[in-house]
């Protein structure tokens, strides 16, 4: 796990993660609450609005859908056509829609596993990408 630069401390960066993987995850995180029509199951949307800023969790792969997910894992090392699947599609909506929706907050990226790959392929508006 990369933890060099971010303004994410590291007990929020833990929890932020955890919370990535709960299905039904807190509503409320420290000062982040989570945007419910923006998170999926493989990737939550925190937002802190005293500070102006957005945290994009992407989840690794995970008990649910383990196998589609393994799938991914499987294309993302032997191919290029990682950006095709599904997995990669939605959590790119997440990330867009997030970005129109918080235009002027600032953008942290983290992820775990596959989250990590996801948070650095879709980090090109976060100031800093966790992984």
């Amino acid at each position: 796990m990369n933890l060099t630069g971010g303004s994410l401390k590291i007990n929020e960066l833990m929890m932020l993660l955890k919370a990535s993987y709960e299905e039904n995850s807190d509503k409320n995180i420290l000062t982040y609450k989570l945007d419910e029509k923006l998170s999926n199951l493989y990737g939550k949307v925190y937002v802190d609005n005293i500070n102006k800023k957005v945290v994009l969790a992407h989840r690794g792969t995970g008990s649910e859908n383990m196998g589609s997910d393994w799938v991914n894992n499987i294309i993302y090392a032997s191919s290029s056509a990682y950006k095709l699947t599904s997995r990669f599609k939605i959590a790119k909506k997440m990330v867009d829609v997030a970005l129109k929706k918080y235009k002027n907050y600032q953008f942290e990226s983290i992820g775990h596993s596959q989250g990590a790959l996801l948070s650095r392929l879709l980090s090109d508006k976060a100031l800093n990408s966790i992984e």
